[in-house]
């Protein structure tokens, strides 16, 4: 009996333990020249320290090592999706201040541009404003950071000319098409605005104002996240799993667009409920069996009989059934005495006690 309470209390122990993780993602180098959008899917990051899934800690080392930091596990100061090596937890799309038209992010060292949307380019090499020229219309950067066109020239669709031609318009210095121009949507000067979180960028659609989002980046209402792996907005409904984390447990991540979930000290995930552990996991003393429906014989029960039909817990960590319940002879290990006595049941067939 001494053995199997030991047993017992080492397996509830265990099962009060609960651990997460989050995934982290890398990003493109640095570009010159003209860019392809940065759809690759290997960049991105979460909104912002604050906003960050649940675990991120930030700063150096945390148990990590010298080349890592603790941001919800050990994150590489070369993923942009972490900040790169700045101290904390904040995506560089966050350090940098959401900059605009930009797809993806690298560490060089720091935060730095990775690509740049189509037509767009980063000619002044400033990251905090992002990709600011528009290759297609900007007279000073026309088809190429390295290309302006001659006074009284326009800049129009890549390439100077004299004027403008329908069905582009004069917006300043620049010809522009209000139908798919997102710094002049339909008017001259109405800009359009990105995802509120950044991790993606504005669009202009037949003049109406929108974004899209960057690589893996998912669309939800309140901005672009990796619904895969963030645990406040996972999956395709954009849930949050801290909602609908079950009583006396806890959201610990999102995994393949899934909720993960633990329990607090005390308690261990039995499916999606937080069972308390028992501590007479032999099966002596009291039990009242889970009420949110309790495991049958033969059942996994990790030493907790609370979790059994039958209030036992066998030394096999299998719920078991109590002397003199009805067993099946076919399957003795059923009963915690590992026997089953055959005897015929009341209405003349062939049934079981256990002894």
């Amino acid at each position: 009996m001494k053995t199997r309470l030991l047993a017992g209390a080492f397996l509830a122990g265990v099962f009060a333990a609960g651990c997460a993780a989050v995934l982290g993602l890398d990003a493109g180098d640095p570009l010159d020249g003209l860019s392809e959008a940065g759809a690759d899917g290997t960049t991105g990051s979460p909104d912002s320290a604050s906003d960050a899934p649940v675990g991120f800690e930030g700063g150096t080392d945390g148990g990590c090592g010298a080349d890592k930091k603790a941001c919800n596990g050990c994150q590489a100061l070369d993923n942009p999706a972490f900040g790169c090596s700045a101290p904390g937890c904040g995506s560089c799309a966050t350090l940098l201040g959401n900059p605009s038209q930009v797809t993806s992010y690298g560490c060089g060292p720091g935060c730095t541009i990775g690509q740049c949307a189509v037509d767009f380019q980063n000619c002044d090499k400033d990251a905090a404003n992002g990709c600011e020229s528009n290759l297609k219309n900007d007279r000073n950067h026309c088809g190429g950071c390295a290309r302006t066109c001659d006074a009284g020239e326009f800049c129009v669709t890549g390439a100077c000319a004299a004027d403008c031609g329908a069905p582009q318009k004069v917006c300043g210095t620049a010809c522009v098409d209000p139908t798919n121009d997102p710094f002049n949507c339909k008017n001259c000067g109405t800009v359009c605005p990105g995802p509120p979180n950044g991790n993606g960028v504005p669009t202009c659609t037949a003049t109406v104002c929108g974004y899209t989002c960057n690589g893996t980046f998912v669309k939800c209402s309140d901005g672009c996240y990796q619904t895969s792996s963030d645990p406040t907005h996972c999956g395709a409904l954009c849930q949050n799993c801290n909602s609908t984390a079950p009583a006396n447990g806890f959201a610990s991540g999102c995994n393949g667009g899934a909720c993960q979930y633990g329990c607090n000290s005390g308690f261990f995930l039995s499916g999606s409920v937080c069972v308390p552990i028992d501590a007479g996991s032999d099966g002596g003393g009291s039990c009242t069996p889970n009420a949110a429906g309790c495991f049958v014989g033969g059942s996994p029960c990790g030493g907790n009989s609370n979790v059994c039909c039958g209030c036992r817990c066998n030394p096999d960590n299998l719920c078991c059934l109590a002397p003199n319940a009805d067993c099946n002879p076919a399957f003795p290990t059923a009963c915690c005495s590992n026997d089953c006595m055959p005897m015929a049941t009341p209405d003349g067939g062939a049934g079981g006690r256990c002894l």
